[in-house]
C-alpha cells in the first residue's frame, strides 16, 4: 500500500484531498452529525487524508491502521492500476475526474460505480474497454456510455452507470436535514435526564424543510414546547408535531444506534413511519426520545431513478447495440434490496414498486436496444480471510429477452460467469 499510495500521490496530488477534508471538518466543527454525514458521503478524501497524515508521522502506512482504510486502499489500488495502463493524455484527464469527484460525492459515487461494474466484468473473463480512455482512430472514441463489453453477444454490450445518490427525489436533502436534527438535539438532550419512558416524536411538514436558519429554529421549538407539554398539536402553517409515549422495554439492551435493524423496526413501530431519517437520544433501559422528521409529501426515489435511467437510455447509448444500464442506490443497505427481490419472488402476482417500474421503463418507446437494467446496492467493504475485500453489496437484475438485440451470452450478466 506505500507504494500505492506514493504513485497515486504523485499523479493526482495529495492535497485534492487533504484540502477537502479540512473544509468539511471545519464547516462541520460545530454539529456532530454533519461530521459523521461527511466522513460516510467522503469516506474516500477521508481515508486518503489519514494515509497522507500516517506516512507523514510514521514513514510508512501501518498494518493495524490499514485494517480501517479499506475504502481509500480499494479505490487507490484500482484507480492506480488504471491511471498506469493509459497514456499521457488520458491519464492526466483521469487524474483530473478523480480530483473533481474528490470535491464532489455524487461524481465519486458514480466513478466508484464504474469501476465497481468494470471490476465485475474483468472477474468474469470479460474484455472491458473505456471509450474515453482509447487513442485515436479507435472505432468508440467519442462514445458517450461508460463501458464497452467487447466480447460478450455479436458485437458487444454498451453499459451506462449511472449513481443514484440518497438525495434524488427526496424532500428532505441529508445535509439540511442533519443540520435540523443538531438543532432539534440541542433542546431535547437536556430533557432526556428527567425521562423515564420512552417519547416518540414525530414533525411533519407540509412539503420542504425551511430554508433559513431563523424559520429552522423556530421549527425546533416547537418541538421542544410539544415535548414539554406532552401534547400534539397542528398549526396554521400546515405543519404538526406527534407526541406519543412508548414502552421503553422495547429498547431494551440496544444501543441507541438509529440505523441498526433492531432499534430501526422499534422506532418505525412507535412512530408509524417508515424509511424516515430517524434521531434517538437517551439512557439505555431507562428513558429515551426518538424524533423523526418528515415530509407529508412522498418522496419520488424511484421516479427520479428512472428518469436518470431514460435519460441515459435515450442520449449516451448508441442504439447502434444492445444497451445495459446499470443503477447504484446510494441510500439502500444490501439487505434492503435483497428483501425487494425476495418479496417480488415470493409474491409474483403482487409485484413491488421497483418491478412495477422496471416493465413500465423496458417497454418504454425507443428502448429496444435495452436488453437489461440492474440495481446495485450500497457497498460496505469487508475484510475476507484471504486477504481479499467483499462489496457485501447486492444486485437485482432484470433482463429485457423480448429485445432483437438480445442474445444468449446476456443471460445471467451479472453472474461470475455467464453460462
Amino acid at each position: 500500500m506505500p507504494r500505492i499510495f506514493r504513485g497515486l500521490s504523485e499523479i493526482v496530488g495529495d492535497a485534492s484531498w487533504n484540502k477537502v477534508v479540512h473544509n468539511k471538518k471545519q464547516h462541520s466543527r460545530s454539529n456532530a452529525f454533519l461530521r459523521e454525514h461527511y466522513e460516510r458521503e467522503y469516506a474516500i478524501a477521508f481515508q486518503l487524508a489519514k494515509c497522507s497524515e500516517l506516512l507523514t508521522k510514521y514513514g510508512k502506512l501501518p498494518v493495524t491502521e490499514l485494517a480501517h482504510l479499506h475504502h481509500a486502499c480499494g479505490f487507490a489500488g484500482q484507480t492506480l492500476s488504471i491511471l498506469e495502463s493509459l497514456q499521457a493524455k488520458h491519464r492526466n484527464e483521469l487524474a483530473g475526474r478523480i480530483r473533481g469527484a474528490l470535491k464532489n460525492s455524487d461524481d465519486m459515487r458514480g466513478l466508484l460505480l464504474e469501476i465497481a461494474t468494470a471490476t465485475h466484468f474483468v472477474r468474469r473473463g470479460n474484455q472491458v474497454l473505456w471509450p474515453e480512455h482509447q487513442t485515436a482512430g479507435s472505432p468508440i472514441v467519442g462514445s458517450t456510455y461508460d463501458l464497452l463489453i467487447e466480447d460478450v453477444g455479436p458485437n458487444g454490450l454498451e453499459v451506462e452507470c449511472k449513481s443514484v445518490s440518497d438525495d434524488k427525489g427526496r424532500k428532505f436533502h441529508q445535509e439540511e436535514l442533519l443540520a435540523f436534527q443538531q438543532l432539534i438535539k440541542r433542546r431535547l438532550e437536556p430533557l432526556v435526564k428527567n425521562i423515564k419512558a420512552g417519547v416518540a416524536v414525530t414533525i411533519t411538514v407540509p412539503d420542504r424543510l425551511p430554508k433559513s436558519h431563523k424559520d429552522l429554529e423556530e421549527l425546533a421549538d416547537r418541538v421542544r414546547a410539544q415535548v414539554l407539554s406532552n401534547e400534539s398539536k397542528v398549526f396554521d402553517d400546515g405543519s404538526s408535531v406527534r407526541v406519543a409515549d412508548f414502552d421503553i422495554a422495547l429498547l431494551k439492551d440496544m444501543p441507541m444506534i438509529p440505523n441498526s435493524p433492531a432499534v430501526r423496526a422499534v422506532i418505525e413501530k412507535v412512530t408509524g413511519t417508515r424509511n424516515r431519517n430517524a434521531m434517538i437520544i437517551g439512557r439505555p433501559n431507562s428513558g429515551a426520545i426518538v424524533f423523526v422528521p418528515q415530509s407529508a409529501q412522498d418522496d419520488s426515489v424511484l421516479a427520479a431513478a428512472f428518469d436518470t435511467a431514460a435519460d441515459a437510455a435515450k442520449k449516451q447509448l448508441t442504439k447502434t447495440r444492445p444497451g445495459l444500464l446499470v443503477l447504484g442506490f446510494d441510500g439502500m443497505e444490501a439487505d434492503q434490496l435483497r428483501s425487494v427481490a425476495e418479496d417480488d419472488f415470493e409474491n409474483p402476482q403482487k409485484p413491488t414498486a421497483l418491478r412495477i417500474g422496471v416493465s413500465r421503463f423496458l417497454s418504454g418507446e425507443s428502448r429496444d436496444h435495452i436488453v437489461g437494467i440492474g440495481f446495485v446496492s450500497r457497498g460496505t467493504l469487508t475484510p475476507q480471510s484471504d486477504g481479499a475485500l467483499d462489496t457485501g453489496g447486492s444486485v437485482y437484475s432484470f433482463s429485457k429477452e423480448e429485445s432483437s438485440f438480445w442474445h444468449s451470452d446476456f443471460a445471467n450478466i451479472f453472474g461470475a460467469t455467464g453460462t
